[in-house]
């Protein structure tokens, strides 16, 4: 399985240096310069969701590649939240 998370994670840095539009700093001559920020936990999200399509079912869902998948982190966390509400026991009072 190996193979299938170091492929994933390489490209996760690979899409993190695209995403970011300066890439210098003062050591290598160029202007101090900080990149564009990235929400990480965002990112982390996508390699996470490729890495279990892969190991799981065999193909990633591509969410490093291509932003069109990523409102399904946002349908799964819904349901999952809706599952937590609809299945808590009630109490009776």
């Amino acid at each position: 399985m190996e193979r299938y998370i170091l492929g994933n994670v390489r490209t996760f840095t690979k899409a993190l240096g695209q995403k970011s539009s300066v890439h210098s700093n003062e050591k290598s001559g160029g202007n101090g310069e900080w990149s564009v920020a990235q929400n990480m936990a965002d990112w982390c999200n996508y390699l996470t969701f490729d890495i279990m399509g892969d190991l799981c079912f065999g193909k990633a869902f591509e969410m490093l590649e291509h932003s069109k998948n990523h409102h399904v982190i946002d349908l799964l966390g819904s349901a999952a939240h809706m599952h937590l509400i609809v299945s808590f026991p009630k109490r009776t009072l």
